[in-house]
């Protein structure tokens, strides 16, 4: 019986001490709060574009609430959310490829994919800044932005 519970308790322990250590490293990785806020500049955007299309005379209701709920100037928003996701994701890059010197095969692995997806998603940012930069007759910058893309 002592033998069973020794047992019980190694594996506990065990159990335990990888539980948290994905948990430290979760802590590391860009939040949820991040991405829902990308989601919100999203639709803030698709919600500007019914303010600049045009509507018969019977949709100005809805242009005036699109209005209200974007505010004055939504795409100088939307290119600061894309800014600081962005600057977010790169220092997040930086620190993993600090931290890979020392990793077994399987976590660098992961490092490595969690790598292309977050190069996957500074590309999506940097093409959207690039149109946010056009919309707003910010040519220079916006073809910038897509030639980073494009030396990629």
């Amino acid at each position: 019986m002592i033998l069973k519970r020794s047992l019980l308790v190694i594996i506990t322990i065990i159990s335990l001490y990888s539980v948290f250590f994905a948990l430290g490293q979760s802590l590391k990785e860009p939040q949820v709060q991040s991405q829902l806020e990308l989601y919100q500049t999203n639709l803030i955007l698709n919600t500007a574009e019914i303010n600049q299309s045009p509507l018969s005379e019977g949709d100005n209701n809805l242009k005036d609430v699109a209005k209200n709920l974007v505010g004055q100037n939504p795409y100088e928003v939307a290119e600061k959310q894309y800014k600081s996701a962005l600057d977010a994701v790169i220092k997040y890059e930086a620190q993993i490829d600090e931290n890979t010197v020392s990793v077994t095969d399987t976590p660098r692995q992961q490092i490595k994919e969690s790598i292309n997806t977050n190069q996957g998603l500074i590309d999506e940012l940097t093409i959207k800044l690039g149109i946010i930069n056009a919309v707003n007759n910010k040519q220079n910058i916006a073809s910038e932005y897509w030639q980073k893309i494009s030396n990629n």
